[in-house]
């Protein structure tokens, strides 16, 4: 601060006290305060004397200098008008950070005989910085989707005050930047800018953006996989058909590459065994495998399930029990031929022809159950060489009767018509 020298009034006692005023304010004895308080009046033969402060806050730009002459009252140490004062609000005490992040302070040194004085504006320092609130800076990303690398944007701001980032213009301007990571399929380009402000408070528009470089991009599709892992699964079948299962394989690695097991278990191999009736007891067996390697491990992790029987047949499908013309069935694979041993046939049967040694149905043999054409029987006893023919009472239709070579024509149980072969008639 600039040494303070009073003015020469030519009167020797006011200059000699006005000379220890201004000696003690010089020495510090009566320093300012950012807040003055009423001490800093000093009164000496009815004559006082003061050093006052105003201060505001600014964003950036000077504040205007004092602009009104304001009256001080030397008894209450009270501003008339109150604060505060002028074009730039100069106050008594510092505003808070709100107005501004930087300080001005100005400053006027006043003396009288009166109670209280009037400070021309003039009468106040050029404005000066008291201090400075600190530099806020923030790294601003934008985001493009294109297929192709973009121009470097422009324009945009930043508010630190919202927090809130407006996006560039693209070049041309159909290229859309954002604030956030776009939806889309084509390949995400990034630019970045500093934004800076003295404080805590402002916009920054004056952003130069960097040249966009190539963020993320989607990738060809890979295997199933998880962070990174290499995965196998299939079947492995045992060698040697039997009737009790064997023991669940095991192996010590696999080379993803060549597609082979490393240490797998003897009797076990990948590919399916060829079927060899010798037993009609035996089984094949095999055995499900899941295979996992993480990304960097030194060997795979495989599983296998309990081995699966299957039922073994070769050239023909057969039961255990099955003899040719004896016991159980068969059916031939080439032929389609088939053998059974008992059969019930529950819906309709198709036949270019039939062969049947003894057909029964409701306990009465095929050749005592003979069908007329509406399905109705005619006999229930059939004619013998001795014994005569008993007919149904609707007995209607025709019958061929191969045990007398003849042929029968009845009518609502009544013989109508004989051909052929006149023995043991009804």
């Amino acid at each position: 601060m600039a040494i303070i020298r009073p003015p020469i009034s030519g009167d020797s006692p006011q200059d000699s006290w006005m000379n220890q005023v201004t000696e003690a304010i010089n020495k510090g004895l009566l320093g300012p305060s950012i807040n003055p308080a009423a001490s800093a009046v000093v009164s000496v033969d009815a004559v006082s004397a003061a050093t006052l402060f105003l201060y505001t806050r600014t964003t950036g730009a000077t504040p205007t200098a004092m602009d009104v002459d304001v009256t001080f009252n030397y008894a209450t140490n009270v501003f008339t008008p109150a604060a505060p004062f002028g074009t730039s609000n100069w106050e008594r005490s510092p505003p808070g950070v709100i107005n501004g992040d930087y300080l001005w302070v100005t400053t006027t040194n006043i003396s009288s005989n009166t109670g209280s004085e009037i400070i021309a504006s003039s009468s106040w320092s050029t404005p000066s910085i008291l201090s400075v609130n600190g530099q806020s800076f923030f790294v601003c990303e934008a985001y493009i989707r294109k297929a192709s690398q973009p121009s470097t944007p422009t324009g945009g701001s930043y508010n630190f005050t919202t927090t809130t980032l407006t996006p560039p213009t693209g070049n041309p301007p159909s290229d859309t930047w954002y604030n956030f990571l776009p939806s889309g399929s084509d390949p995400v380009y990034i630019s970045t800018a500093t934004a800076s402000i003295a404080g805590s408070q402002g916009v920054d528009s004056t952003l130069t953006w960097s040249s966009p470089i190539k963020m993320v991009e989607d990738g060809a599709t890979g295997s199933n996989g998880i962070d990174g892992a290499e995965l196998e699964s299939g079947l492995i079948y045992y060698t040697i058909p039997q009737a009790s299962s064997p023991a669940t394989p095991s192996a010590t690695d696999f080379n993803f590459t060549t597609g082979t097991f490393v240490g797998l278990t003897s009797n076990w191999q990948t590919t399916p065994v060829t079927v060899n009736v010798t037993s009609t007891t035996s089984l094949f067996w095999s055995s499900r495998y899941r295979i996992t390697k993480v990304a960097g491990a030194a060997t795979a992790t495989v599983i296998f399930s309990p081995p699966i029987a299957s039922v073994n047949f070769g050239t023909n499908i057969q039961s255990d029990n099955y003899i040719a013309g004896n016991s159980g069935w068969q059916i031939a694979r080439s032929s389609g031929s088939a053998e059974f041993n008992n059969v019930n046939v529950r819906g309709g049967v198709i036949a270019d022809s039939m062969v049947a040694a003894a057909i029964s149905a409701n306990s009465i043999s095929a050749e005592q159950l003979q069908i007329s054409k509406d399905g109705s029987a005619i006999y229930t006893t059939l004619p013998t060489s001795s014994t005569a023919g008993t007919p149904t009472s609707n007995a209607t239709g025709m019958y061929f009767n191969s045990i007398h070579n003849r042929i029968e024509v009845w009518d609502s149980g009544t013989l109508r018509v004989a051909v052929g072969g006149l023995n043991f008639l009804p």
